[in-house]
């Protein structure tokens, strides 16, 4: 019998000192809150209802917190609802003071499902995104111009951002509440309506009399809760993205990947270099012509069954790498911590996707 050559052995990438580095290894995570740290962003904080059984795949909500707030302001009120429907609560810190937007925030919200998916076991047709305010505008910036693969997407007194065009694939339905009080129910959530009408997303509305831009009725936090498990994102939905200078496309556009780097004088977002190939790229943070990491995503499927994810960085600085595979919604994340030498990575068990 000739022997099969793999396709870890044809890429010809010599990863000597070869370290499976994921952000979070599997865990047994107890009911209740806890706060997990995400090395070289911030942290967010994660609710397990008690009758979850961690093994076994649940709803997953990220919830996005307010300008100026912070995610303890929202733990009291969402618990109820979690439990009510058997669903795990992701509340990440934002990368800036300043609100969502202005730091590494895309960057900390797959880190952070990637996280969650690592501790607990998650139903990735099933994971929706929500916010308040800000973080509200900022979840439906990401689900529709992000190319975040979530289900569902709920906003709570947002303010109005333009999107000029949304991904190809899946649209998530989007349930918007306001407040009759609230100033944003007259300045945005007209315009919001034309948007989505404009671009094909099927919405829903909630408009309370009476309540402020920070009055979240529990009854409205309650639908909100039930909208967003209602819906499931399609199998095989598949988002196709397209290369730009913060983001690689691979395998057809079915695999994005982003990185995201914390050095001793700040942050910033990796770019990709001009050379690329069907299944791999190159990122530079600094020069364009200093490439810090190589990033592949291989076919293993006719060895395990599994798509595979090879990085190699030539670095000392913190960052995470995020590999999302938008068919099926699910995020890898691959990280260093700040002053020491990045270890290779070969995850051979990277992504279970392959077709039947």
């Amino acid at each position: 019998m000739t022997p099969r050559t793999s396709p870890l052995a044809t890429a010809g990438l010599a990863l000597l000192a070869v370290a499976l580095s994921p952000i979070h290894a599997e865990a047994q995570v107890a009911s209740g809150w806890s706060v997990v740290e995400l090395p070289g962003l911030t942290e967010y904080h994660l609710y397990v209802p008690a009758d979850v059984d961690p093994s076994e795949p649940s709803p997953l909500i990220v919830v996005l917190h307010g300008a100026g707030s912070s995610p303890a302001s929202y733990r009291g009120l969402l618990a109820t609802d979690a439990n009510a429907f058997s669903a795990i609560l992701a509340l990440p810190q934002s990368t800036s003071p300043l609100g969502w937007g202005n730091g590494q925030d895309q960057a900390l919200v797959e880190a952070t499902i990637s996280s969650a998916q690592s501790a607990v076991a998650i139903d990735p047709a099933h994971v929706s995104i929500a916010g308040h305010s800000a973080g509200g505008a900022y979840a439906y910036l990401l689900a529709y111009g992000g190319e975040l693969p979530v289900s569902s997407v709920f906003t709570l007194g947002a303010p109005f951002l333009a999107l000029a065009d949304v991904s190809d694939g899946y649209l998530p339905p989007i349930r918007m509440f306001y407040g009759s009080e609230d100033p944003n129910h007259e300045a945005a959530l007209p315009q919001l309506i034309d948007q989505w009408t404009a671009l094909g997303v099927p919405f829903e509305v909630d408009e309370v009399d009476g309540a402020g831009h920070n009055d979240l009725p529990p009854g409205s936090l309650l639908e909100g809760f039930e909208f967003m498990l209602d819906a499931a994102r399609p199998d095989g939905a598949g988002i196709s993205c397209t290369t730009t200078e913060e983001q690689l496309c691979v395998v057809g556009g079915r695999f994005k990947i982003t990185v995201a780097f914390t050095d001793s004088k700040g942050g910033g977002i990796g770019r990709v270099a001009e050379m690329r190939s069907e299944g791999s790229g190159l990122f530079w943070f600094y020069d364009p012509l200093n490439w810090e990491m190589l990033i592949k995503v291989l076919d293993g499927c006719s060895f395990n069954q599994h798509f595979w994810v090879l990085v190699a960085a030539s670095t000392d600085v913190a960052y995470t790498a995020t590999v999302t595979d938008l068919q099926t919604g699910e995020i890898k994340t691959y990280g260093n911590q700040l002053g020491t030498a990045a270890p290779a990575v070969v995850d051979l068990d990277a992504f279970p996707t392959c077709s039947s």
